[in-house]
Order: C-alpha cells, then structure tokens, then sequence
C-alpha cells in the first residue's frame, strides 16, 4: 500500500488524496467514516480529500441514503486526468517558450547575453559533443527526432560510466530503442511535438535544429540560461504522468 501511495505521490495527488483514493478503491461502495477509518485519516481532512477526488472525476458519491456513500470510477478516469495533466504541460511549456523572447528583451538590462555558438552540420556537432570534457555530462534532454539520438549517444554511454541516468522527454513516434541510457517519460505525439532536441548540461544549453536536409546547432554557454531550460524541463518532468499510465493509454488505442 504504501508503494501505491508514493506512486500516485509522485504523480501528482496529495497524500490525503492518495490515500483516500485507494481505500475507496478497496471498500468499493463506503462512508466518509469507513474511509477515514481505513485510511488512517481524519474525517475532515478526509472528506475534504473525497471532494478533490469528485472534481477531478476519480470518485462519485451517492446522496440517495441518509448516509452518502463514496465510489470509485473505472480506472480509466485515471489515466484520463493524468493524460489531461500531460497536455496541459505541454501546452504550458509551449506558452512559456513563446514568451522567451519578450522575456529576453524585458530583462537585458539586468541578464548579460550569454555566450552563444553555432554549429552546422552533422559532423561538427558531433564532433563537439564528444570532445566536450567529462564534466559536461547531460542533465536532462526534450528528445525531438530519433536520428538526433545518435548525435549524443557518446555522451550517453560516458555519462552511464560515471552512473548517471540522465532524464528525457520524448514524443512516442522515437523508437524505445533510444530509452537504453535514458530515465525517461514518453509524451503522446499528437500532444507533444519539439521543434527541436535541447541537451540541458551544467553549464550549458546545446539546442540541435533539423530541417530534414541539414543540422544546426546552438549551444549557449551561460548559467542564467541553464537555470531557465531547467526550471522548464523540471515543471514538465512533475506533472507529466508516470510512464506506465502513459503507455496503457497508448496500448488501448486512445
């Protein structure tokens, strides 16, 4: 039980929620009481708990009796508002990368220009990547395009050596091949399209542009930068849901 709490945890419910929700899951049909009791949490907080969980569509209640009694909705409920958190997330990722540039001009007075690079072709890329110091090991990657995976393969395998498991997000259209080096999350593609692959490192961003003909690269070298593509990747990594509720709903042919 309590490996089920801190997973639905993580995933987005509080804990009151989470244990509320899997004790209703367990009584089937029960009384606010009932649920506190089994739960282990006040009948305040409880109900309280059980109302959140009727407005997000995970529970239903019946007020026909003189006492209302509480049920679960099919699972499916689940993965329909931990999808609905994902493109939510997406979409506000989105929004905020529409709105860099006004945030670019709105801070110059107080935010230096980073120092930027660009790289054009496959094989300076490359090139670059692996000739970057064993420090520089990827923290977090928005994967856009399977061929960009072989571009940071080398850094991946460097970075497995020294056990670290850098985190990805990636649209389900990459093949799951990519996933051998990587803690990741697999967005729907009809959800989630990146424009383009962004390696979030120590101390810089590398962004892999890709036209289908030609690649290019930016790489900026500057930790306000760092810092922002992080915040991003790491408001993204928490709300999406877990994976395994992700490839359910894609198994089903949702």
């Amino acid at each position: 039980m309590k490996s089920l709490v801190n997973a639905l945890i993580e995933c987005g419910l509080s804990p009151t929620q989470s244990r509320a929700y899997l004790s209703v899951l367990q009584l089937g049909s029960a009384s606010a009481s009932q649920i506190a009791e089994h739960s282990k949490v006040k009948r305040v907080t409880c109900y309280a708990a059980l109302q959140d969980l009727i407005n997000i569509d995970l529970v239903s209640s019946d007020d026909g009796d003189a006492v209302r009694m509480f049920s679960a909705k099919p699972l499916s409920q689940l993965e329909t508002h931990f999808m609905s958190r994902a493109q939510n997330a997406i979409n506000a990722y989105r929004r905020i990368q529409a709105l860099i540039p006004d945030l670019k001009l709105l801070a110059n007075k107080t935010i230096e220009h980073p120092e930027v690079e660009y790289l054009d072709g496959k094989e300076i890329i490359q090139n670059y990547l692996n000739t970057l110091p064993k420090e520089n090991s990827i923290g977090c990657i928005f994967v856009s395009q399977h061929g960009h995976y072989e571009l940071f393969l080398e850094l991946l395998k460097r970075a497995a050596e020294q056990n670290i498991r850098p985190r990805a997000i990636v649209p389900n259209s990459i093949k799951m091949n990519l996933l051998t080096y990587l803690d990741h999350r697999v967005v729907p593609a009809r959800i989630a399209h990146f424009p383009s692959t962004t390696l979030i490192m120590k101390d810089r961003v590398i962004i892999v542009f890709d036209d289908g003909n030609f690649l290019q690269a930016v790489v900026m070298c500057d930790k306000n930068m760092v810092d922002h593509y992080q915040m991003l990747f790491d408001l993204n990594w928490r709300m999406l849901s877990g994976e395994h509720l992700i490839s359910a709903h894609l198994e089903n042919g949702a």
